[in-house]
C-alpha cells in the first residue's frame, strides 16, 4: 500500500471491518499496527451503515414472480442475479449439513441460484433448506411447476423450502408455470401447501422485503 500511495494511485477499498479493528485479537498484531496507521493517514474512512439498502431497493423495483416459464422469464432471472450481485463473478458453493455436502450450483454476494429440480426433485431434507436459508439472503429459483398429486414429494419439499426461506426473511425471485395460488391443487391435505402459497405471496410485499435476513450468525 505504501508503494501505491507513493505512486499517487487512488485507492478505493471496502471492508466489513473498520481499519482500527483489523486483525484485532490476532497473533503479533503489533506488527500490523503501522499498516493501520498508514490507512488512517492516507485514506478517508466512510461508514456505509445508513438505512438505505440498495439491494432492497433493487428488489422492490423488479418483478419477483415470473409466469409462465419462458425464455423471457429466464432472461429476467439472469437480470435479477446480475443486479443483486452487482455483476460479481458467480461460483459454485458447498454447505455442510450434518456431515453431508449440499451443492449450491450458482452463488455470489449472498445470492444463490437454483432450479426447482435441483432443490425439490432431489431427496433434500428440512435441514438442507434451513442451511441454505441461513447462508443466503436471496434465492433465485427457476422452473416451479404445477404440483399435481403425482408430485406430492416435490410439493412437500417445496413447502419445507418455503418455510425455511420465510422464517429467515430470505428474498425470493422465481419463475413458475402457473400463478402462486395455482401451484397446488385444492383438496385433502392441502393446508400446508396453502400456507406455502400465502407465504409466497407475502414475500413479494414491501413489508417482507424490509425485514433483515436472519443468518447463521443470528441463529447462533
Amino acid at each position: 500500500f505504501q508503494g501505491l500511495f507513493d505512486a499517487g494511485i487512488v485507492v478505493v477499498a471496502t471492508s466489513n471491518t473498520a481499519p482500527t479493528d483489523l486483525y484485532k485479537g490476532k497473533l503479533q498484531r503489533d506488527r500490523f499496527l503501522p499498516f493501520i496507521d498508514l490507512l488512517a493517514e492516507k485514506l478517508d474512512v466512510l461508514e456505509l451503515d445508513g438505512e438505505f439498502d440498495y439491494r432492497r431497493e433493487s428488489l422492490r423495483a423488479m418483478r419477483l414472480y415470473h409466469t409462465p416459464i419462458s425464455p423471457e422469464s429466464d432472461s429476467a432471472l439472469d437480470y435479477a442475479f446480475e443486479q443483486l450481485t452487482a455483476g460479481a463473478h458467480a461460483m459454485e458453493d458447498e454447505i455442510s449439513v450434518q456431515g453431508r455436502k449440499v451443492t449450491v450450483p450458482v452463488s455470489a454476494r449472498g445470492v444463490a441460484r437454483f432450479t426447482f429440480e435441483e432443490l425439490c426433485n432431489r431427496p433434500l431434507a428440512a435441514a438442507d433448506y434451513l442451511a441454505i436459508a441461513k447462508k443466503f439472503n436471496t434465492l433465485i429459483l427457476s422452473g416451479i411447476p404445477y404440483l399435481d398429486p403425482s408430485r406430492r414429494n416435490e410439493a412437500q419439499r417445496f413447502t419445507l423450502l418455503m418455510d425455511s426461506l420465510y422464517e429467515h426473511n430470505v428474498n425470493l425471485v422465481c419463475s413458475a408455470n402457473v400463478a402462486p395460488d395455482e401451484i397446488f391443487p385444492d383438496g385433502d391435505g392441502s393446508a400446508p401447501f396453502q400456507r406455502a402459497v400465502s407465504r409466497l405471496l407475502e414475500m413479494q410485499g414491501d413489508e417482507y422485503l424490509a425485514l433483515p435476513h436472519i443468518s447463521e450468525d443470528d441463529d447462533g
